[in-house]
This record gives C-alpha cells, sequence and structure tokens, in this order.
C-alpha cells in the first residue's frame, strides 16, 4: 500500500500522553529544521521529533505507518513555535481523527505557527535581547555567550509549555491562537518601533558633550545632549504614529527612515561627532 494514505485499522482513542512524552517531543523538536528542504519542508524533523508519541498512540504497525507516512508530507512552521503545531496534531493521533482532518489542521496550525515564529520570535525578541545586552555590557565574547544561552533557554521554555497548551486544547487552540494572530502580530509590529528607537539612542548616546553648533563656535552643550534622545523619541513616535493611525507597513516606515537619513547627509547634518550644519555657516 501506499503509505501515508488511508484509514487507521484501531479506531479507538489511545491513552494520554503524559507530561514526560510530551517534554521528550518538545526537545526533539529544537532539531525540526535540521531537514529543511524546498521539497517537503521541515516534515523529517517534524516526524523525529514526533515519532516517540506516534509509537505510543498506534499500538500497531499499519496504523504507525500510516501516521509516520502522513507526517512526512510537507509542513513548514517556522521552527520555534512548532511544538504548538505538534501538540495539536498529537490530540487528533490520539482521537484517531480521519486523516484527511488531521492533513487540514496540520497545514492551519503550521501556517499560524510560522507566522508567529518569524513576527513575534525573529522580527521582535532576538533583535529585543540583542539591544538589552548591548546596553548592558557594549559587547564582547562574554556577553554573545550569555545572549546565546538566553536565545536557547527562552526556546526551550516556549517549545515546553506551547506542547501542553496546543495538546491540552487540541483544535481549540488553533482557534484562540488564529483568533489573535493579528493583534499579536500588530503589537510586535508596534514593539518592534520602540526597539529602534533605543538602538538609536544606543546609537548616539557616546556623543560628547562638547557638541557645537557650527554657527560660529557657539557652545550648547545641553541642548547639544539632548538631541540624540529627542532624535530616538521623535522618529519612534513618527513611526508609532504611522503603523497605527495610517496603517502604513514596515517597509514603509523603513523606506522612509532610510530617506530621511540621506537627506540629513546630504544636508550635512552628522550626529558622530558634532552637530554641524554647513548651511548655516
Amino acid at each position: 500500500m501506499v503509505v501515508g494514505t488511508g484509514a487507521y485499522t484501531n479506531k479507538n482513542e489511545a491513552y494520554p500522553l503524559d507530561n514526560r512524552l510530551l517534554r521528550k517531543v518538545a526537545l526533539r523538536s529544537l532539531l525540526v529544521r535540521s531537514g529543511d528542504n524546498a521539497e517537503t519542508g521541515e516534515s523529517i524533523g517534524w516526524c523525529y521529533a514526533i515519532k516517540p508519541a506516534l509509537e505510543r498512540i498506534h499500538d500497531n504497525h499499519e496504523d504507525l505507518a500510516l501516521a509516520l507516512g502522513h507526517n512526512l508530507e510537507y509542513v513548514r512552521t517556522g521552527g520555534i513555535f512548532s511544538t504548538l503545531a505538534m501538540g495539536v496534531v498529537l490530540s487528533l493521533e490520539q482521537e484517531k481523527a480521519d486523516l484527511e482532518t488531521i492533513r487540514s489542521v496540520r497545514t492551519a496550525a503550521a501556517a499560524v505557527c510560522s507566522g508567529l515564529s518569524k513576527v513575534l520570535y525573529s522580527a521582535m525578541l532576538v533583535p529585543l535581547l540583542a539591544a538589552i545586552m548591548i546596553s548592558l555590557s557594549g559587547g564582547g565574547i562574554g556577553i554573545l555567550c550569555l545572549y546565546g544561552a538566553l536565545l536557547v533557554f527562552v526556546q526551550v521554555l516556549l517549545r515546553l509549555w506551547l506542547i501542553r497548551f496546543g495538546y491540552a486544547r487540541g483544535v481549540r487552540a488553533v482557534e484562540i491562537v488564529s483568533r489573535n494572530q493579528d493583534r499579536l502580530k500588530r503589537a510586535a509590529r508596534i514593539a518592534g518601533v520602540f526597539t529602534i528607537g533605543a538602538l538609536i539612542v544606543l546609537q548616539t548616546r557616546s556623543m560628547p558633550a562638547g557638541a557645537m553648533l557650527n554657527k560660529g563656535t557657539i557652545p550648547f552643550d545641553g541642548l547639544m545632549q539632548l538631541l540624540p534622545g529627542l532624535a530616538a523619541l521623535l522618529v519612534t513616535w513618527l513611526c508609532y504614529h504611522l503603523l497605527t493611525k495610517k496603517n502604513w507597513s514596515i517597509g514603509r516606515c523603513v523606506f522612509l527612515l532610510i530617506m530621511l537619513s540621506m537627506l540629513a547627509a546630504v544636508l550635512g547634518i552628522d550626529g558622530t561627532s558634532a552637530i554641524h550644519f554647513p548651511w548655516l555657516s
């Protein structure tokens, strides 16, 4: 027979999976992207992660072969949120649901998880944590190791929680997350704006106190020290306003910031060593 098609022979609901087995699946999911390819996506790592649970659920070789076969079909979860989809799929496998139902739910859950992985983890958590680490120490090999360790720690905790959430709520978990997906993405987008503002402050706070307004040589230390922070505040507010009130995309905001930077360069506004306005001289 063709693996992955047909129906399960034993339709009796299996015993619930224990927390120890769910933890094992969550830890194995750290390798979910190891076999990523264009043809089947993350299916190799996906199947490797849930294989112990499938072996517990299906007590005969034919059903196990069916389960492994259809779970080797194309799937892409984005990595860190993969255990949410795994928990949902395992809850359906335990109920011995129809294979087409499992396929449909797996596809929907994977799409939701992929979007959340890109927005909440790659686009928000990773740069935000990097900004915090840089602000605390200014860099170095030690902080780099700490940064990597924190990312791994967060990943493990999140995967352990998500698989329990997905398995306990089943299909409802996908509905809950899908219903709030747009809000989560919007919140992450706005949080990213504040991260940009923080990075601008970090980049410009080393500006020397003796910055001058070069029309003559008029010292204006207090105002000059405020300008970098004000620039960050204004840029952050501008992006926040465009994203929330004008419904701009992140791409348009980035393009606007690039244009403003180019304009500042043309006008000779330089905040790295001194505030210099040659056109006022």
